[in-house]
C-alpha cells in the first residue's frame, strides 16, 4: 500500500501451522509491483514511501498488525562517476550527526529528530552520516519519510583501538 493512500497495490496471503508464544518462524512471500514510484531525495514533495501491512490472524480474527515502511530505490558508487541514486548522479551534501539531542539527552525523541532532519533539509542537506554509533530506528524511519540519505556507521575504528582502548568495540570485527 502506498503511504498516504488507501490504494492497495496487491495482497499476498501466507499461512503457518500453529506456533506457541515462544516460537518463531520465517515466512517468505513475494509480490510483484510493476513500475513503482522510486524513493528519492526531493527538495519538495514526498519521497515515495510504501507500506507493507502484516496481519497476524487466529482463524478469522486479527490478533496483531504491523506496518513496515519502505521505498524502492537503487544506488551506485563508482570510482570514476561518483554516487548515483536511481540512475541520477548526485553529490552527497550532508553532516556528521551524533545520536544525542543536546539538552534532551541521548534518548531518541521522534519529534526532536523530525525537527533536526527538517532543518537539515531546509539547509540543503541530502545526507546524514551518523557518527560512532548505529542510528536509532526513529532516525532511519524519519530520514526515509523525509527523503534524507543515511550513512549508518557502526563504529569508527576498524584496525586499531581508539586512544589505546584495548576494549574498543571495533576490535571484535
Amino acid at each position: 500500500m502506498e503511504k498516504g493512500s488507501n490504494q492497495a497495490l496487491g495482497t499476498v496471503t501466507t499461512s503457518v501451522d500453529a506456533l506457541s508464544a515462544e516460537e518463531s518462524q520465517t515466512v517468505d512471500s513475494a509480490l510483484e509491483i510493476s513500475a513503482p514510484k522510486l524513493w528519492n531525495v526531493w527538495d519538495e514533495g514526498t519521497p515515495n514511501m510504501y507500506v507493507v501491512r502484516t496481519k497476524i490472524m487466529d482463524g478469522n480474527q486479527v490478533v496483531d498488525t504491523y506496518d513496515t515502511g519502505f521505498g524502492f530505490r537503487y544506488f551506485n558508487f563508482d570510482v570514476n562517476g561518483g554516487f548515483s541514486l536511481n540512475g541520477t548522479k548526485m553529490k552527497l551534501r550532508g553532516v556528521c550527526m551524533y545520536h544525542d539531542q543536546g539538552a534532551l539527552g541521548a534518548e531518541a525523541w521522534r519529534s526532536a529528530i523530525e525537527r533536526q532532519v527538517k532543518i537539515l533539509k531546509e539547509m540543503g542537506c541530502n545526507a546524514i552520516r551518523v557518527t560512532h554509533n548505529p542510528a536509532s530506528q526513529s532516525l532511519i524511519e524519519i530520514c526515509n519519510e523525509q527523503g534524507m540519505l543515511v550513512i549508518d556507521e557502526v563504529f569508527d575504528t576498524w584496525t586499531n583501538p581508539k586512544n589505546g582502548n584495548s576494549h574498543d568495540y571495533g576490535r571484535h570485527f
